[in-house]
């Protein structure tokens, strides 16, 4: 999934047999991708996937199995961004 700007990228790879969703950044659509961050809790966890990102960027939708609240299936998800005050 793509931030609506083109310089911001959600992307799910499989290691260890477990998801893992990065955040990848570039300066502008001419350059290469960051190697990408992973995202903390819940993104860190089984059975995520298919993230979509909000045209704002604020907000990341995924289905999920393993969440909590979750009903065992594939549950839909949303999570808000919360910017970091200095």
């Amino acid at each position: 999934s793509f931030s609506g700007d083109g310089r911001g990228m959600l992307k799910t790879t499989m290691v260890d047999n477990k998801e893992m969703m990065t955040w990848h950044t570039r300066t502008s659509e001419a350059n290469t991708w960051s190697e990408g961050q992973p995202l903390p809790a819940p993104f860190d966890s089984f059975q995520f996937g298919a993230p979509y990102l909000s045209a704002d960027g604020e907000a990341i939708y995924f289905h999920s199995r393993d969440l909590p609240e979750g009903h065992g299936n594939l549950d839909l998800w949303v999570s808000r961004r919360v910017r970091k005050t200095p």
